[in-house]
């Protein structure tokens, strides 16, 4: 090697270093922020135990129980603190982000794999999972890493790799069952495309993938899958322009009137030239990304449009987001060098500037400050939430007894506080017979338009007399 290619070995490890500090220190900014709802049920389920978190898991048909068992051993070991529970997250966005960095070298040169690399590590839609205390940090990992072994097999088969990747693609179904269109496109392609003993690492896939039905059994999901369209009713079905917005929301929502559409073209730009130069790229490969990327999206929007309820939700989809990402990035090594550089540096930039809006303060509701606020201004008020998108983290928060509001229960009470978002307040005209406002207060808590509602009301209610 020589001096000139000795440098450019150690600038190589030094970029790729800082790169990943970068992204390890983003994601574990203000990580002993308080949870938030979801974070909270998945804190309680896993700090009982043991059968408290398999009933648990059994009650929430929608998600698999392996991030509730793993979290459940974390927090034996290590406490339940924010700070704590977030760190497995961020462990696995670790292990994520070198192992996207490592399949990224596979497919593509050094420049495109760090530039692949940096999107990953400054992208605000994966920051946020990053750190959040669910099953989307490890359902990063897995799936990056079942496509690494794909590909590292198609090199050198070995009964290593097709042992890992049983167990990888038993993993991605433990953490979601809509990793199932991740994994699809890898078994195809390792059936019909990899001609080193493809047939056989598809048979061990398929074994992992089967390992599901143990759970499914267990748990009577087929028994009970109306019981999913209850728990998830909420989730509003999809149209088209949903399945575009994915496609932007990595780089993070900017507040500029017509963003969105200068994404949209600058995305544009890029795939147009992969189409036109993909005879200077391995074709099947591409391919391979291209399908890994789109294809559980656009089902997925089939299903939860024309199905009975909606099952669309941009974090379940975070593998094939991850894998449009790689896929962009090689799109972009298709440009010209000049052309290249500008838009790799708008992205770069776009992800910069929209960063503060995933950060814990500006993306979750103060549970810990209204908690700490009405026990000490409303100390002995009976506390009522119309949902339990607030009266859980609430409750959790306050160590005491938060209750779904109910009139005939308030009409008896003499003091009284009802915690709701703008639009789940309508419930106060039904006591307004009974009890009058005597104070109001507003808590603004994100500084954009990401969430549906910015702000949460706390009424001081007082009884008639």
């Amino acid at each position: 090697m020589t001096g000139m290619q000795n440098i450019k070995a150690k600038l190589s490890v030094v970029i790729f270093l800082v790169i990943m500090t970068a992204g390890i220190l983003l994601r574990l900014y203000n990580i002993g922020y308080n949870f938030d709802g979801d974070e909270v049920s998945t804190v309680s389920a896993s700090s009982s135990t043991f059968s408290h978190m398999i009933e648990r898991a059994v009650e929430d048909r929608s998600h698999p129980p392996l991030h509730l068992a793993l979290l459940f051993i974390w927090i034996k070991i290590f406490g339940n603190s924010e700070a704590s529970v977030r760190m497995l997250s961020v462990i696995a966005s670790f292990l994520f982000l070198l192992t996207v960095y490592r399949l990224a070298l596979l497919l593509c040169s050094m420049r495109t794999a760090l530039f692949i690399l940096l999107l990953c590590s400054l992208s605000p839609f994966l920051i946020y999972y990053g750190q959040h205390a669910r099953p989307y940090s490890l359902l990063s990992f897995f799936s990056v890493f079942s496509l690494y072994l794909v590909l590292k097999y198609q090199e050198k088969p070995t009964r290593t790799k097709t042992i890992f990747y049983l167990l990888t693609c038993a993993a991605l179904l433990y953490t979601s069952y809509l990793s199932i269109f991740v994994l699809l496109p890898q078994f195809i392609y390792a059936a019909f495309f990899n001609k080193q003993g493809g047939k056989k690492l598809f048979f061990y896939g398929a074994t992992g993938v089967l390992t599901i039905l143990y759970w499914i059994i267990f748990s009577s999901l087929l028994q009970n899958i109306g019981i999913i369209g209850e728990k998830i009713s909420w989730v509003e079905k999809p149209n088209f322009l949903s399945l575009i917005k994915i496609f932007i929301e990595p780089f993070g929502w900017s507040p500029f009137p017509g963003a969105s559409k200068w994404m949209i073209g600058i995305i544009g730009v890029v795939f147009v030239s992969l189409i036109i130069n993909w005879r200077n790229i391995n074709s099947k490969k591409a391919i391979l990304l291209a399908t890994l990327a789109f294809f559980g999206p656009v089902v997925i929007l089939i299903i939860s449009a024309y199905g009975h309820f909606s099952i669309w939700a941009s974090r379940q989809m975070i593998g094939e987001i991850i894998f449009y990402i790689v896929l962009l990035g090689l799109a972009l090594s298709t440009l010209p060098k000049w052309l290249r550089i500008i838009l790799g540096l708008i992205l770069i930039s776009w992800c910069i500037v929209n960063i503060h809006n995933e950060f814990p303060e500006n993306s979750k509701p103060p549970w810990r400050y209204m908690a700490n606020l009405i026990s000490e201004k409303y100390g002995g008020y009976y506390v009522v939430a119309e949902e339990g998108w607030v009266k859980d983290p609430l409750q959790y928060y306050m160590k005491e007894k938060v209750n779904y509001f109910n009139q005939e229960d308030i009409k008896n009470q003499r003091k009284a506080i009802f915690v709701c978002r703008p639009d789940k307040c309508d419930r106060l005209k039904d006591i307004q017979s009974t009890h009058i406002i005597s104070d109001k207060k507003i808590i603004h808590w994100s500084g954009y338009e990401r969430m549906s509602a910015n702000d949460i009301l706390v009424y001081s209610l007082e009884k008639k007399f």
